[in-house]
């Protein structure tokens, strides 16, 4: 706090010292056009926070929306794993969340006792869409890509299980537009539901 402190003064002094060589010496003036500077300095990043706060706001009626959809899928995305588990089918988690985050939201949900690993954005430094966390994935699971399909709700998810040799499947409950996550995330496969997942399985198993 006392180094920013003598950094005000010092920046003030200096502005005074400039006003002064115009004949204008007044420290009113030099804290003012101090303030000025430093909106100046911090505007783009006051931009970007705004566009993204403005971004956040239209995307919440669309995520009540969605979450008002889904509602009863927490239920159902814990009996689609629990089966999955059943048939013994090895899962793990990709995800650009912090492992906090991510270990938190598994545990919310009861999936947490499903998932043999959960690869997090503070475990593979490079991220999705690039494929190398999938291929982190599939490492720890000592599957191959081409036994295994990635499912995700963003182009990013699909485009990293797609590097890493796997098959993909989008579902439909995203926040994304799906035009574009067809676009660029090409799947193979579209799941409707959770139930989905695991007819898609049996079908891909037999």
């Amino acid at each position: 706090m006392d180094f920013l402190s003598s950094l005000v003064q010092e920046a003030i002094t200096i502005l005074y010292n400039i006003s002064a060589s115009f004949g204008f010496a007044n420290y009113g003036f030099a804290i003012i056009l101090l303030t000025v500077i430093v909106k100046m300095a911090t505007y783009p990043l006051t931009k970007k926070q705004i566009q993204s706060m403005k971004a956040m706001q239209r995307l919440q009626p669309k995520m009540k929306a969605i979450q008002e959809k889904y509602k009863g899928d927490k239920m159902k995305a814990n009996e689609a794993l629990a089966q999955l588990a059943e048939r013994g089918i090895k899962m793990a988690v990709v995800t650009s969340k912090k492992r906090p985050m991510a270990l938190r939201g598994l545990a919310c949900y009861g999936l947490d006792k499903y998932i043999e690993t959960v690869i997090t954005c503070q475990d593979c430094e490079e991220h999705k869409p690039l494929p190398a966390p999938s291929l982190m994935a599939l490492n720890r699971l000592n599957l191959k890509g081409s036994d295994c399909i990635g499912v995700g709700d963003s182009p990013y998810d699909l485009q990293s299980a797609k590097g890493a040799d796997c098959l993909t499947a989008a579902v439909r409950y995203t926040s994304f537009d799906w035009d574009f996550i067809l676009n660029e995330g090409k799947p193979d496969y579209v799941l409707n539901k959770m139930d989905d997942l695991v007819k898609l399985i049996d079908r891909l198993n037999n």
